[in-house]
């Protein structure tokens, strides 16, 4: 009913839940190219709830789109106008400590004996990897060093300072970002800010945080903080609790590596590690690799990015 000579849609994240939301938005722009809703979805969405063709798909639809559409990528267009983001990755490896590693063979056993439903036991084996104060408040006090995981953020951290820049952690637990804070005060007399869901003015302190000169940092919930806020005062990024979605971590990643950004970004990912490579953090890890290229394809839907039922079938069989 819109009286108009043309339109224009905009949107950071064409599909989040399903296929049908980029249907919508270009049945908008220019009404019927994509056919019905209903032939649309016999066309694409029922192939790829299959879960495979996603390059043909994806292909297919690029065809159809090509005279109204123009995707804008940090890889593509916007490759020269940022600087690098390197990936740290398997640089951070640490054994797991004593109390993780009885806390963890508990939590398993619960879930084998069927005490345990299997996906509340894997998110007790995430707390537990982050912290064992998480699962057992006793352990909210242990020193850095009974924490390898968290003992090899601080060594990160002594690099950033070293070099006068400032981080992001990143971590969705509220007793893991005090925990973080009240290690950040003691090893390095800074106090922390927190963003989470619970935060009134995040602007505020993101403003505070990008006027302050040299070191310091910033610890955040991925989902809180992981859109809208543009922090590139910040070159470094640690992800010390993984989100189980490539697509919600890239865009908390994307909060420094972003336009304005003038130095190289760095990104950790400190995690538990074990001789034959399969530690929890290991398998979430290589399962969020696997996802990755997926995230970076328009048409897969971001929802259908994580990983609960994959890490069941590997980490619980």
């Amino acid at each position: 009913a819109l009286k108009n000579n043309g339109r224009i849609a905009l949107t950071g994240t064409p599909v989040e839940n399903g296929l049908t939301e980029l249907w919508s938005i270009v049945d908008f722009v220019q009404p019927g190219l994509l056919g019905s809703l209903k032939q649309f979805k016999e066309k694409y969405e029922a192939v790829l709830k299959e879960g495979k063709n996603y390059e043909e798909v994806q292909q297919n639809l690029e065809n159809e789109l090509k005279l109204v559409y123009k995707r804008r990528t940090k890889k593509g267009e916007l490759e020269k106008q940022l600087p690098k983001k390197i990936e740290h990755h398997g640089e951070h490896l640490v054994q797991m400590g004593k109390d993780q590693a009885s806390l963890s063979r508990f939590i398993l056993e619960q879930v084998h004996n069927k005490q345990l439903e299997p996906l509340h036991g894997l998110q007790e084996l995430k707390k537990v990897s982050s912290h064992p104060g998480l699962v057992n408040q006793q352990y909210s006090q242990l020193k850095v060093k009974q924490v390898p995981k968290l003992s090899a953020t601080v060594d990160i951290l002594k690099d950033v300072k070293s070099k006068g820049e400032k981080a992001l952690i990143f971590t969705e637990y509220r007793e893991m970002q005090s925990i973080l804070k009240r290690t950040i005060a003691e090893e390095f007399k800074v106090n922390a800010m927190v963003i989470n869901g619970s935060t009134d003015s995040r602007q505020d302190l993101i403003d505070r945080f990008n006027d302050m000169e040299g070191f310091d940092v910033l610890i955040l919930s991925p989902k809180a903080a992981g859109v809208g806020l543009t922090i590139t005062s910040a070159n470094h990024v640690i992800h010390y609790t993984r989100w189980w979605n490539p697509a919600i971590e890239n865009q908390a990643t994307d909060r420094a590596y972003r336009i304005g950004q003038e130095k190289d970004v760095h990104v950790y990912y400190p995690m538990i590690s074990t001789e034959a490579g399969n530690s929890f953090e290991e398998i979430v890890d290589n399962l969020l690799i696997e996802k990755k290229e997926l995230a970076e394809n328009v048409i897969v839907p971001s929802k259908g990015l994580d990983i609960d039922k994959e890490l069941q079938e590997r980490v619980l069989q």
